[in-house]
């Protein structure tokens, strides 16, 4: 789950912002212009830890580390341009012309490469990403291509060139690993390209101006675990969000001058140059679910689909005693005892937990005078339309309906037999039931 960067002219308006059909609900700000804790003077990097940890990479001046909601932990003497954090806590980044990495508590541990154009060197390097073997691809701005080496900086392959084709790069910026596909923000050709890891072109997206697939500054790119791409539009104000194959998901507007992203646990990070902030958007949690049925004779089967919106987890609890029953997105259970149930689905995700909850009433078993079988409701809509329990809706159900109606009054639950819905048994049902017919 990585992100990225760039540097360019740290000005900029506040503006609101709004979300356009985007998966994240809620925004919260935080940060301001200065040299303090918690501020910052220029902006251009940004990652997490596994603990959710947030790095802020204050354009050649120092690193700042927050909690995840933006409390300010500690900050180190990194002037990085970009950073990337893995699994173990050590920090990499983009530092003048080399590559620099450090451990969780900022101790310089080794440093590749210096100026040139030969292999590992560098000409102002700028994103930074790894993947999932530890792997490291650096954005070679004026190079104008993607390096990648290995966890302990030997190199392993580049490629890029200057142009505008398939493939080729013009002042490569951020830089993102996404499963076996690197995502470059190519900034000079207003694009972000694919590749595989070893560099094989695979597709591109963007072209100059303000209409969903085009760019205005493309600087950054960041991933999220499904696998769908966020392109920071620079001098547009915006983030853009796509599937993995660019296809057109959402956009974040009303931003100042975006330069890096990053996603994780539920959260959108974005650095807003412009105003000095990082805008943080987050999941906002909604349990929700369907039954198929809510009422009926024991042994009730009921199939429950899970509709929570934003959920990483969820757990079922079809007695309310508190216990987990499942955790399969869409269980089936069987209520084989009469009675009253309150189903709770909880739904969670980083920034919380969600409830929701129904209740399934389930009835002893009647059987109407001269039959042998239970009625059943054999459509789930939750009303009986198999009165004599053959497994069929015929006539014979509307006649031992309507010859024992005054019967029905005082034994059955009404409402598994109320088609009129008028919480009464009259003649109407039995019109309604022989319409079934």
């Amino acid at each position: 789950m990585k992100k990225l960067i760039i540097i360019l002219a740290l000005v900029g308006a506040l503006s609101l912002v709004s979300i356009a059909s985007a998966q994240f609900s809620s925004l919260q700000t935080w940060g301001s212009f200065g040299n303090d804790a918690g501020q910052f003077y220029g902006m251009s990097g940004i990652a997490t830890d596994t603990s959710g940890n947030v790095y802020v990479a204050e354009l050649d001046n120092r690193v700042q580390k927050f909690s995840g909601n933006g409390g300010y932990l500690t900050e180190f003497n990194i002037p990085a341009r970009d950073i990337a954090i893995d699994s173990a806590g050590n920090i990499y980044a983009t530092v003048n012309d080399s590559i620099q990495k450090f451990d969780s508590a900022g101790t310089l541990l080794n440093t590749w490469g210096s100026t040139g154009t030969e292999n590992r060197y560098f000409n102002f390097p700028t994103g930074i990403a790894l993947d999932s073997l530890g792997n490291i691809y650096v954005s070679d701005m004026k190079n104008n291509r993607i390096q990648k080496l290995d966890s302990s900086g030997n190199y392993l392959t580049s490629w890029g060139t200057l142009g505008s084709g398939n493939g080729n790069l013009k002042s490569p910026a951020g830089i993102t690993v996404s499963g076996n596909y690197v995502y470059v923000a190519d900034m000079g050709n207003y694009r972000v390209q694919k590749f595989g890891l070893d560099g094989t072109y695979v597709s591109s997206l963007g072209s100059k101006g303000t209409d969903n697939t085009q760019f205005n500054g493309s600087i950054a790119v960041a991933n999220n675990p499904s696998g769908n791409i966020y392109v920071a539009d620079y001098y547009n104000d915006r983030v853009i969000e796509y599937d993995s194959n660019f296809g057109y998901l959402a956009q974040y507007t009303g931003l100042s001058y975006p330069t890096a992203l990053v996603l994780a646990n539920d959260n959108l990070y974005v650095l807003g140059s412009g105003d000095y902030q990082v805008y943080q958007y987050n999941d906002d949690i909604h349990a929700n679910f369907t039954a198929n049925v809510t009422s009926g004779f024991a042994p009730l089967t009921v199939q429950f689909t899970n509709l929570s919106e934003n959920a990483d987890t969820i757990a079922w609890d079809f007695e309310n005693d508190g216990s987990i029953d499942s955790g399969e997105s869409n269980p089936v259970h069987e209520f084989t005892t009469p009675g009253n149930y309150t189903v709770n689905l909880t739904a969670s995700n980083a920034n919380g937990t969600d409830s929701a909850l129904a209740t399934i009433n389930v009835f002893e078993n009647v059987v109407f005078p001269g039959y042998t079988n239970s009625p059943t409701d054999l459509d789930h809509n939750g009303l009986c339309e198999d009165i004599n329990g053959n497994g069929i809706v015929e006539f014979d159900d509307v006649v031992a309906y309507y010859a024992n109606m005054d019967w029905m009054k005082e034994n059955v639950p009404v409402t598994l037999f109320d088609y009129n819905n008028n919480n009464i048994i009259d003649f109407d049902d039995v019109v309604k039931l022989y319409n079934l017919l």
